[in-house]
């Protein structure tokens, strides 16, 4: 992964510093501004994506829908000052695009710490990339289970839908291993947790009760 990394930073950079030199290659002041504007509202979004989060245990609905907020803010602001007519509103903006254009550089030097570095990256890259695994889904809720770095343990979350958005009504460590089983019981939601046992056969491993609201038990 330290090679691949390595090699895909050396790519871009010497694209960026060819297009950088040579200014017939850059944007028009018109696409520049589009550029800009693409980086700001997805930025915008995200901001929005991890206040909702932290205040509210809120989601934008689907798995990709702010990951890809994320991706969307994060290329442009790295492209821009390399790419783009130098549109810039002030000072403080071209400072700002300056900074994240040495983001690349910040991983690669990252990932020359031994195993913390590669540790870092490597659960950064999982949590943008590798979305949760839905293990189970109905009409009421949705639990999926993810892992928020590559040395911590499989974490579940329990969802369920509102309007546009999905709300985290529980969640910690998963026990989750092959199966899983979802029992109502008015606005309680039993969450059984199978696992193969010792004699091969499923068996509870884990279990937990939530309170939902409504629920719609006959689909």
């Amino acid at each position: 992964m330290i090679l691949f990394l390595g090699v895909v930073f050396i790519v871009f950079y010497v694209f960026a510093f060819f297009v950088h030199k040579n200014k017939d290659y850059n944007l028009g002041i018109k696409s520049s501004l589009v550029l800009k504007k693409v980086h700001y509202v997805s930025l915008f979004f995200c901001l929005t994506a991890i206040v909702l989060y932290n205040a509210f245990g809120l989601m934008f609905y689907g798995s990709w829908t702010t990951r890809v907020f994320i991706i969307a803010a994060f290329f442009p602001g790295v492209l821009y000052h390399f790419v783009s007519a130098k549109v810039y509103a002030n000072k403080i903006e071209k400072i700002y695009f300056m900074v994240l254009s040495f983001i690349p550089t910040a991983i690669l030097l990252l990932l020359l710490i031994p195993f913390l570095g590669f540790v870092i990256v490597a659960s950064l890259w999982l949590m943008l990339f590798v979305p949760g695994e839905k293990v189970y889904q109905d009409n009421n809720i949705i639990v999926q289970v993810n892992s928020k770095g590559v040395l911590s343990a499989k974490q579940f979350e329990v969802l369920k839908r509102r309007y546009i958005f999905d709300e985290v009504i529980s969640s910690g460590r998963s026990s989750y291993n092959d199966s899983i089983n979802v029992r109502y019981d008015q606005n309680e939601a039993s969450i059984y947790f199978y696992g193969l046992g010792e004699d091969g056969a499923l068996e509870a491993s884990d279990s937990l009760k939530v309170d939902i609201g409504k629920t719609n038990i006959n689909n």
